[in-house]
């Protein structure tokens, strides 16, 4: 084997690690990412969840605080489609972290 074939070998090996080093970082920082976001989203709801579970534990002593509550079942039930898209999400978001 000639010296520049030698030498073309260990540029594609350079070239090669440096893609795979590359390839590693990208699939390192992509994970951290996600696990952010999903960090948030989890967050999010569970805060969704704590706010709502409050305010829904309120014994209303007025007409108005009655009709509010009211008001706020209504809209919880919704937007329980929209939660539960938001808990799909999350579940493939984990889902994936779980595969890295």
């Amino acid at each position: 084997m000639g010296s520049s074939t030698t030498d073309a070998w260990a540029q594609h090996v350079h070239w090669v690690q440096t893609l795979v080093m590359h390839a590693e970082q990208w699939v390192a920082k992509f994970s951290l990412l996600l696990h952010e976001i999903a960090i948030q989203e989890l967050q999010s709801l569970y805060d969704y969840f704590k706010s709502n579970t409050e305010r829904l534990r309120v014994t209303p002593s007025t007409l108005d605080g009655l009709a509010q509550v009211v008001n706020l079942q209504s809209s919880l039930d919704a937007d329980q489609p929209n939660i539960t898209a938001r808990f799909e999400l999350l579940h493939s978001m984990f889902a994936i972290l779980g595969k890295v």
